[in-house]
């Protein structure tokens, strides 16, 4: 398990894991980070809970929550990517809000897709609401 780092981040070494990690090149094989910030990120086979970047490149790894303006997928899954740029082969991820994506990609659940299931959660809610508003009302009546 393999952590690099390049300054301001200066420790380089073997890790299993890590809370948080700062630098402006952050490299992982084999290891993860609860959270990254930095400009480059490099993963591989390895995994982080949120990644703030300027670049992401994961490959056979995951994330939560990435925020970048470019991101590169291989073999991966993220929770939910938000970038500029995309480029994704084989790679699942649950919410993309992309403003150009290249490549293969299994979206779970698309914007158009969520906006759909808000209104009809919303809808179900109001009729339940309703519902439970009117027997409230026929219990104190009688």
């Amino acid at each position: 398990m393999t952590y690099e780092s390049s300054p301001p981040s200066h420790s380089n070494g073997h890790h299993a894991g890590a809370a948080h990690v700062e630098g402006d090149v952050i490299s992982l094989h084999q290891a993860g980070a609860q959270s990254i910030h930095a400009h480059h990120v490099d993963i591989h086979q390895g995994g982080s809970g949120m990644i703030t970047a300027e670049t992401v490149t994961i490959r056979e790894g995951g994330a939560g929550l990435i925020l970048a303006g470019q991101t590169t997928l291989g073999q991966s899954q993220v929770g939910l990517l938000a970038t500029r740029h995309a480029h994704l082969e084989r790679s699942r991820v649950g919410l993309l809000l992309a403003g150009r994506v290249e490549g293969q990609v299994e979206a779970v659940i698309s914007p158009r897709t969520a906006a759909l299931m808000a209104a009809v959660g919303g809808a179900v809610f109001g009729i339940l609401l309703g519902l439970i508003t009117r027997w409230g009302r026929r219990g104190r009546a009688s």
